[in-house]
């Protein structure tokens, strides 16, 4: 018997190390990726497009600045200027330092990518969303058409810990469904990029999604997520 238990700890301790260790190579990826990650903008043009959030505004993980959801906006309207002011990292609170820095008065729509960051830093849904309500309402001041939009399921991710993605998952659902609530009393529109585990190209194909640190999306993981962003744009 203990023989045995002694084989289990070890077992378990082999483990935990393998798991730190990957958790580390990932994070080091990942740190990468957003140093050399540039946002997709384009100074001129009419009429102009507002990009706020966080590093999925950016576009980290896309190879090409093309591929990032800002880039595809740009395909799609390309005579529209693109002022992007997303920074990776950013969280909810971020927002009105963002909000500060925009040229304009008007803008033909706004997308905001926010919310992932709090998820991962374990705050809560109901907080985060009454926070982000009121940067919704200031946001539709410049623009009539404000669309928001965050991580479709952390939980899934390839990045944390095993142990970690129940809470991941269970606390993205709960987000979705906060900021579902608040598009309808803010009057902005909420592109929900949830989709369950038989749908998700994400986790039935991580490699091909997802970018080198098994976080941010490839620059097909982009395309997928655009294809939801479109079926909402004015």
């Amino acid at each position: 018997m203990k023989i045995l238990m002694l084989v289990a700890l070890a077992a378990s301790f082999s483990y935990l190390g393998y798991a730190y260790a990957r958790f580390q190579s990932l994070r080091i990826t990942s740190e990468s990726l957003v140093r050399i990650a540039l946002p997709f903008e384009r100074p001129t043009g009419h009429p102009v497009i507002l990009i706020l959030g966080d590093s999925l505004g950016v576009g980290v993980g896309a190879e090409k600045l093309e591929e990032s959801i800002a880039g595809r906006l740009g395909s799609l309207y390309p005579q529209n200027a693109i002022e992007n002011h997303a920074v990776s990292g950013a969280r909810i609170a971020d927002l009105p330092a963002q909000l500060a820095e925009v040229k304009r008065s008007e803008y033909a729509f706004i997308l905001i990518h926010i919310g992932a960051n709090d998820i991962i830093r374990f705050r809560q849904a109901g907080d985060a969303a009454r926070e982000l309500s009121a940067y919704l309402s200031e946001a539709k001041k410049l623009s009539p058409h404000v669309i928001f939009l965050t991580a479709g399921d952390v939980g899934r991710t390839r990045f944390f810990p095993w142990f970690l993605n129940p809470y991941y998952h269970r606390a993205t659902l709960r987000y979705h469904a906060e900021f579902a609530r608040i598009a309808g009393e803010t009057g902005t529109t909420y592109v929900n990029l949830y989709k369950s585990r038989e749908e998700d190209l994400f986790t039935k194909d991580p490699k091909h999604y997802y970018s080198a640190d098994m976080l941010h999306p490839s620059g097909e993981g982009y395309a997928l997520w655009f294809e939801e962003v479109q079926k909402v744009l004015p």
